[in-house]
């Protein structure tokens, strides 16, 4: 009886550490990511960012980058054509230093006041910096609900074929 016993529990045990190892693989930290900022206008931003969106594009910026300033219309015109189903979010490398220039180039482009930009240096985003991870700006990802990275991160260049090739793959 006591054999027995001692194989239900390390059956249990084996189950309950698989179905944890399921339910972890593949994501990078708890998600939805928790964070608290202020946008570029001031308004608080916080985890209820990530909403019900089916992706999230999440771009690494400077407005010292002129690659990143170049790709601000395109990236504004995918935010567009795209933002009913998925979430954009820019960490902001010089927020605190050229917030005003920040402003200018976004609404130069036209980004869309829900495309948000965020302070990339707070403690609270580092989380989902690390998702981004290439050390170079301009770059980004594109997650899933569950916060699983859907391709390694691109140029912004790409930001469209990226997002075209997720949706027309389903």
């Amino acid at each position: 009886m006591k054999k027995i016993i001692f194989i239900g529990v390390v059956v249990l045990l084996l189950l309950t550490a698989g179905l944890a190892f399921a339910q972890s693989s593949g994501t990078r930290g708890i998600f939805p990511i928790p964070f608290q900022a202020v946008d570029l206008y001031g308004n608080n931003v916080n985890q209820n960012f990530w909403g019900e969106k089916e992706y999230f594009l999440i771009y690494q910026t400077a407005t010292w980058c002129g690659p990143c300033v170049q790709g601000m219309p395109t990236l504004a015109q995918v935010a567009r054509d795209f933002g009913d189903r998925v979430g954009f979010i820019a960490l902001l490398d010089d927020y605190r230093t050229n917030i005003n220039g920040a402003i200018r180039i976004t609404e130069n482009a036209g980004i869309p006041l829900d495309f948000i930009f965020i302070d990339g240096r707070l403690d609270v985003v580092r989380s989902i910096l690390a998702l981004v991870s290439t050390g170079s700006i301009p770059s980004a990802v594109i997650i899933d609900r569950n916060g699983n990275r859907m391709m390694d991160p691109f140029h912004t260049a790409h930001a469209r074929n990226r997002l075209n090739s997720l949706f027309t793959a389903r």
